[in-house]
């Protein structure tokens, strides 16, 4: 099977997958799973997303072994704190991230920047603004209630997943409660960005294409502002 390439240090190397695409016989992606990611399968109510998470690693991994030229099974991931997926053994210039919902799943790659996706269903049924209160910034719930009902949900999810992006991307060492002046407003779309300061973080921001439905974001972390970046988006 031949390698991939390592991104350059001005690219992200995304990948979109269909889950319900693949085989639900989840003793074969068993096989390529570590201890750990069989305990956390293990806490999934229901069957299905179990499997989910199970072919989500299975195909981390596949991804993994084709960037570091191994076997799926012999990446050595373990899971942080915040349950972000990361290098167990040896160091590598390789960061990643991966989000999915429902049967929809994205991973993201960079070469020495860390690196957040995060990808939510767009539930137009949600109680968007009663959430907003929590979690936004003003300056976010103010663009919110300035919004047509109509098309409410679809910023809130944005909104979301660009603060979630920054969270992973950051491991998950700070928060980002209302209170703070952090916030990702804004119209960018792919591939232009916009890079954020908070709490002696820099982030690097795009909104990238989701499935029909869905809202995405990546993030990456950096002491210098990043130039937008090729996206690679692909179903292999």
């Amino acid at each position: 099977m031949m390698g991939f390439p390592m991104p350059r240090h001005d690219e992200i190397h995304l990948y979109s997958f269909d889950l319900a695409d693949f085989t639900t016989d989840v003793s074969w992606y068993e096989n390529y799973l570590s201890t750990e990611e069989l305990r956390r399968a293990d806490c999934f109510k229901g069957t299905e997303p179990r499997q989910q998470f199970l072919m989500s690693r299975w195909k981390l991994r596949t991804l993994l072994a084709r960037y570091l030229d191994c076997t799926p099974e012999a990446v050595a991931l373990c899971i942080g704190v915040n349950g972000k997926p990361s290098f167990a053994n040896s160091p590598s210039p390789l960061c990643f991230n991966l989000a999915h919902s429902g049967s929809k799943l994205l991973c993201a790659f960079t070469r020495s920047h860390g690196v957040g996706i995060d990808m939510e269903y767009m539930d137009t049924q949600c109680p968007v603004t009663r959430m907003a209160q929590l979690v936004f910034s003003p300056r976010e719930l103010a663009d919110l209630q300035a919004t047509e009902t109509a098309a409410q949900a679809a910023l809130f999810y944005r909104y979301w997943v660009r603060r979630e992006a920054c969270l992973k991307a950051a491991g998950g060492g700070f928060s980002l409660p209302r209170s703070t002046d952090f916030d990702i407003c804004g119209s960018y779309d792919s591939p232009h960005g916009v890079t954020i300061n908070q709490n002696g973080f820099r982030f690097h921001v795009i909104d990238i294409a989701a499935p029909e439905h869905y809202a995405a974001a990546v993030a990456i972390t950096g002491h210098h502002p990043l130039q937008p970046k090729p996206l690679w988006l692909t179903d292999i």
